[in-house]
């Protein structure tokens, strides 16, 4: 990570209303401090205050971006209180767009390479339940708030490893543009006449990502590379003309949630000024004054207020969250090895890579920058980033202004390990003097009224990858067949885990289809069994048995059997042996199953403790 030096710092107290680092800071400690109290069982049933709107305590989503706040407001992964959260989400039926992506949101955050199945298993969740039409639902119908939590969740997946179709991205894209009013904002439901600021800064950040999956794959076509661009352009215009952070606007409820949006489409679409607005000063400035003794910030809901502020102070979706700097405050970044070129290019670190426009060498800001930006530099459109001519990572970049020392900074933990030779390339808008320059064309395939779009490319700066995430995941993997409904008991449970008061690790944990619910037998019994109970006999041709997991962290002592017999009633036992990765037996030819009994045949040793972390039947 990139160190700051800070040469010269003013330590004087900031002036009210003034917005300095050291406001945003205290606040941001200050509203932690607040969550940390209140989710102190990692469960956070006590309330914040009288209940105002729809019931949110106690839901999975907002137990899981609680725990993506707090880690993305600098808490340890390892604090107790994030552990206990995730520990609940473990055990917790994401059925919701809501749950599944914000669980995705805190996974990625909190442990990507350790919650790869798990972040695998939402993403396909999540796809499986698009709808129709490209969008998302609760599920059922489609709107633009569910839908842009798939989109950042989906985004979450991609970031970690798992890889989301290009038809999804496509599809959404498409979805979302029907979205849009007539006067270039968005509104809740495709169609809708009347636009506000929390649903055009969904609009815009869906359609962002949509926009850089599409290119990181290569799937943009013409139509989308021209469509999208022009879609967020009127966007930001809708919320120039509308601007506020006091309201959602044009003056509706939801002011954290439109502020957060703002602060994801800002990030996601690589835009720091709103016409003349500075969006974050100006709501950084409203959330300051607003925050309570306690150090909460009452929404419409009972608790989400807070936790969207602090995400918004934060600015949560940047890859390198920026500072404010203080009044009287100097400082120098220590920059990575920087490659010369046309484009200033860094990439550094083992893994993660950090990845960097460092600026443009003086000929190019000379032949692509717009007399009216001054030596602000070219209007970049976006960058892509490039691990042997492969795309794997892509920033948007603000095609109205200048990019000044903007340095679409991204973060890539999926490179796979050894030497990688990256590069940058840089799409920038030509400017009308370039354009009358050069060759007349009937018309670029990428124009637009912004004019055309014209290609930089850096020169090649070699890393050595030794971290990085497992190989990457593909939902396009079919799944095996499992036969459900499934009862199921044992001949004990354990039931005195600390942080686990809420469960018994029993018998029907091994059949609910999560493996990281386990069944856990007593240390007291001495000949564990797992009996399972089919609703009728059905045809199995084989059974996987799962180690057990906990999340975020398996105790050490938690251990799968070496032996097991497995006896399918009526039936002689089959002795299975199973190591850290489970085991499976295959029947010669499909059973009729109506009871299987598993038997743990080896003793446990010492503090160990024996759990099954899934049984799956798996059918012809």
């Amino acid at each position: 990570m990139r160190a700051l030096l800070l040469l010269c710092f003013s330590a004087a107290t900031a002036r009210a209303g003034e917005v300095t680092q050291q406001r945003i800071d205290a606040a941001i400690e200050k509203g932690v401090q607040h969550l940390l109290r209140q989710y102190a069982d990692g469960f956070g049933r006590g309330r914040a205050g009288p209940p105002v709107g729809p019931e949110l305590v106690d839901r999975v989503g907002l137990r899981a971006l609680t725990a993506y706040t707090l880690v993305k407001s600098g808490v340890s992964p390892k604090h107790g209180v994030v552990e206990r959260l995730i520990a609940r989400l473990s055990f917790d039926a994401s059925g919701g767009t809501y749950d599944r992506a914000c669980t995705l949101l805190a996974l990625q955050a909190i442990d990507a390479a350790g919650s790869r199945d798990w972040i695998a298993e939402l993403a396909r969740e999540l796809v499986e339940s698009q709808e129709r039409a490209g969008d998302w639902g609760y599920p059922g119908g489609g709107d633009l708030s569910n839908t842009q939590y798939a989109a950042l969740g989906l985004r979450a997946a991609q970031v970690s490893g798992v890889d989301v179709p290009p038809r999804v991205w496509s599809r959404l894209a498409r979805a979302v543009l029907a979205y849009r009013t007539g006067d270039g904002g968005f509104g809740y439901a495709a169609g809708a006449r009347e636009a506000t600021g929390s649903m055009t800064t969904a609009g815009i950040g869906v359609l962002a990502i949509c926009e850089t999956e599409l290119a990181r794959a290569r799937m943009l076509d013409g139509e989308l590379e021209r469509e999208l661009p022009r879609a967020r352009a009127a966007g930001w215009r809708w919320l120039d003309e509308h601007f506020s952070v006091e309201t959602n606007p044009p003056g509706g409820p939801w002011l954290h949630y439109y502020l957060y949006g703002l602060e994801r489409a800002g990030a996601l679409a690589g835009v720091e000024r709103i016409g003349d607005h500075g969006w974050y000063t100006e709501g950084a400035r409203v959330l300051l004054d607003t925050q309570d003794g306690a150090g909460e910030w009452h929404g419409t809901f009972e608790r989400e207020g807070t936790l969207f502020a602090l995400l918004f102070l934060r600015r949560a979706t940047h890859a390198h969250a920026p500072r404010t700097v203080e009044p009287g405050e100097t400082r120098v970044e220590q920059r990575g090895t920087i490659v010369a070129g046309p484009v200033w290019f860094s990439a550094e670190g083992e893994g993660p890579v950090n990845l960097t426009i460092e600026g443009f060498a003086p000929e190019v800001r000379a032949r692509f920058g717009w007399p009216e930006d001054g030596t602000g530099g070219p209007r970049v459109v976006r960058v892509e980033y490039l691990a042997s001519e492969t795309p794997i990572a892509v920033v948007l970049g603000d095609a109205s202004r200048a990019c000044g020392a903007q340095r679409f900074e991204c973060v890539c933990a999926t490179l796979p390990p050894g030497k990688q030779s990256l590069r940058a390339r840089v799409l920038v808008r030509a400017p009308p003097a370039q354009r009358d320059k050069e060759p007349k064309r009937a018309k670029d395939d990428d124009e637009d009224e912004l004019g055309p779009v014209r290609v930089i490319n850096s020169s090649v700066v070699v890393v050595d990858v030794r971290n990085a995430l497992p190989p990457r995941a593909s939902l396009e993997t079919p799944r095996a067949k499992t036969l459900g409904g499934l009862a199921a008991n044992a001949s004990s449970s354990f039931k005195k885990a600390l942080g686990f008061e809420f469960t018994d690790f029993g018998a029907r944990s091994a059949v609910d289809g999560n493996r990281r619910t386990p069944w856990i037998a007593d240390p007291k019994d001495k000949h564990p069994v797992l009996r399972i109970q089919a609703r009728e006999p059905a045809k199995v041709e084989r059974v996987r048995v799962l180690p057990p997991r906990i999340a975020p962290s398996t105790p050490a002592r938690l251990v799968l059997p070496a032996e097991i017999d497995v006896v399918v009633h009526p039936g002689p036992p089959r002795r299975l042996a199973l190591d850290a990765n489970g085991g499976e037996l295959v029947f010669e030819r499909p059973v009729d199953l109506r009871v299987l009994e598993l038997r743990i045949v080896s003793t446990p040793t010492g503090e160990q403790l024996y759990g099954i972390g899934e049984v799956e039947l798996r059918v012809p």
